[in-house]
């Protein structure tokens, strides 16, 4: 005669401790959260200062490229850069 061992048993819930689980937390006013979908337009999105950086320094890469990397304007491309980057965060696009 074998019996199973406690350490054999399934960690996975059965399909009715699943549906009991369920219906607790619903009936508790709290539900699974459903995995992160990307936010409609117009949504603030939140973005590190890291990130914002590095998007305001490629900005003004372009904008130095634009005009051959030619002359003092570096500070003047970083500026208009922010103001541009800025603008897209602000308005979401």
């Amino acid at each position: 005669m074998t019996s199973k061992s406690p350490a054999s048993k399934s960690k996975t819930p059965t399909r009715k401790t699943k549906a009991k689980n369920a219906a607790a937390r619903k009936a508790a006013g709290t539900t699974k959260r459903k995995s992160p979908v990307a936010k409609p337009p117009g949504t603030p999105q939140s973005i590190t200062a890291e990130m914002r950086h590095q998007m305001i320094a490629e900005a003004a890469f372009f904008l130095s490229q634009q005009h051959g990397f030619q002359g003092d304007s570096a500070l003047a491309d970083w500026l208009k850069a922010e103001a541009e980057v800025d603008a897209r965060l602000l308005t979401g696009g």
